[in-house]
């Protein structure tokens, strides 16, 4: 990736939102971070491991899971380009990760070392000022979603927690039509249900006139 193209997706990151373009520059040209590649299916962190980088997403999908003594594995969220992995590195540098984190697809990032977060002078500068308030928004949003997921999943039934989602689905896409932001095996992850139990708990919702759907895309009737 070159300068240009560098500068281009970095810009689109929420984690520069409102810099300056000249002030995403001077991040680049002062090698704050640094660009890191994994591949497909890579691990970018393990539950459990301690990470020391914040990485902003220039390309790819990563999906964050957790894991159980079990085995059974549960979809928490899928992260893409502009959105960030590692910001708690900010508030506690070498902290263990709750999660794993994983490439679902090539991915391509930026990513500051956590030693940059320390040194105070980064954030007398208003391109500091800027990414910290940025981190802050970041880390709320994160809190928000993981309070919604766990209300979804509180409900007893299949049915319940699908409602759930539903809804939650299309207020944050503003509309009663939308499309899923993954697959229906990805969904079941998150719901922690079966694949195929989901499937017929859909078939016999859309049959009681609930909502319409077909691959990812749902229209809500009720």
């Amino acid at each position: 990736m070159d300068r240009q193209q560098l500068l281009k997706k970095l810009s689109a990151s929420k984690l520069v939102l409102d810099i300056p373009e000249q002030g995403v520059q001077d991040l680049i040209d002062r090698k704050i971070g640094h660009i890191t590649e994994f591949k497909k299916g890579e691990t970018i962190i393990n539950q459990g491991s301690c990470w020391n980088a914040l990485s902003a997403l220039l390309e790819g999908r990563v999906n964050v899971t957790r894991i159980f003594e079990n085995g059974d594995e549960v979809l928490i969220k899928v992260l893409k380009g502009g959105q960030i992995v590692g910001g708690e590195v900010v508030r506690n540098p070498g902290m263990k990760s709750r999660f794993c984190y994983k490439a679902e697809t090539p991915v391509t990032a930026y990513s500051i070392e956590s030693a940059v977060f320390s040194d105070q002078s980064f954030f007398e500068t208003e391109t500091g000022v800027q990414i910290l308030k940025n981190l802050v928004s970041i880390l709320e949003h994160a809190s928000t979603e993981q309070y919604r997921h766990l209300d979804i999943l509180s409900s007893p039934s299949i049915k319940g927690k699908l409602l759930a989602f539903l809804k939650y689905e299309s207020g944050r896409q503003r509309s009663n039509e939308f499309n899923l932001p993954f697959t229906k095996e990805k969904l079941a992850r998150y719901l922690c249900v079966n694949r195929s139990a989901l499937s017929r708990e859909m078939s016999k919702l859309e049959d009681e006139g609930y909502f319409k759907y077909k691959g990812k895309h749902f229209i809500m009737l009720k």
